[in-house]
């Protein structure tokens, strides 16, 4: 299955797009606090999948 990763700056819509995706029935995360995106940088560093911990979601912002 493919997954919809969006990246944006501040201000720009995301929150609208992930409101979107959760409406239509799309398993979505958006920032988490900050974990998603450190998750991501450790999942790499340690050689694992990048979305590991995530693998449900199919919209990643």
């Amino acid at each position: 299955m493919s997954k919809i990763f969006v990246v944006g700056f501040h201000k720009c819509g995301m929150t609208s797009l992930h409101k979107f995706f959760e409406r239509s029935g799309v398993k979505s995360i958006q920032y988490d606090g900050g974990c998603l995106g450190l998750r991501m940088y450790r999942n790499l560093e340690q050689g694992r999948p990048i979305i590991s911990g995530y693998e449900v979601l199919m919209f990643y912002d």
